[in-house]
């Protein structure tokens, strides 16, 4: 009887020593952080600070405020590519891909501009080639699509590519034509893609996402 109700208090002791060493060790997500500073234009050239400007992230993870020298910064963000969406009243909204990274600090300037008068938007991007939800059969393609400015604006174009939805990872930036090879595309996987088109004053469209197949032949 001894040795049962002996057994039965080890068990009870070993069962609480494991409950708070659980409780004493959580695991730690992966997680990055940012330092940024927002820029802008007074008059023609003279670059200044730009205070009271939101950024979030998407996927939505954080959100910020810059301060009165344009500084913001998030803090223990899961690790994982993220375009930072910063919007102020009376400036374009403006977008940014950037990689977060696990236990790093990573650090950009950003410049958000102002309307400008007259200004419209330029179209949003149309006919891809892939064709939406059509398929692939290599594994390196010309990927392009169309977009204009009324105001004929010169304009430029981000390319999002991932196998995830909705897809967050710029492959291109700052493009100056209509066209893009990529290379290295796997056989039996779906690709997401959109593009951002922005003209010259910072006026821009997030497109459609769409996507495509590769098949082998």
């Amino acid at each position: 009887m001894i040795k049962s109700m002996n057994k039965i208090w080890i068990a009870i002791l070993a069962l609480v020593i494991c409950s708070c060493s659980y409780e004493s060790n959580p695991v730690e997500n992966e997680v990055g952080f940012f330092k940024g500073t927002i820029e802008t234009y007074s008059g023609a050239t003279n670059v200044v600070y730009l205070d009271g400007v939101n950024i979030e992230t998407l996927p939505e993870s954080k959100i910020a405020l810059s301060d009165g020298h344009g500084k913001f910064s998030l803090d223990n963000v899961p690790s994982g590519t993220y375009i930072l969406k910063m919007t102020k009243e009376d400036y374009y909204d403006t977008y940014s891909p950037v990689l977060i990274e696990e236990g790093k600090i990573r650090t950009d300037f950003f410049m958000v501009l102002p309307f400008a008068e007259d200004n419209t938007f330029p179209e949003e991007p149309y006919s891809p080639y892939p064709l939406d939800s059509g398929l692939c059969y290599v594994s390196d393609v010309t990927m392009f699509w169309r977009s204009s400015d009324a105001d004929d604006n010169p304009i430029y174009f981000d390319i999002y590519l991932s196998q995830d939805y909705p897809p967050t990872e710029c492959i291109a930036q700052e493009l100056e034509t209509d066209r893009l090879v990529v290379k290295g595309l796997i056989t039996g996987k779906t690709y997401y893609w959109r593009v951002r088109v922005r003209d010259y004053y910072g006026a821009s469209i997030l497109g459609d996402i769409w996507q495509f197949r590769v098949k082998q032949i």
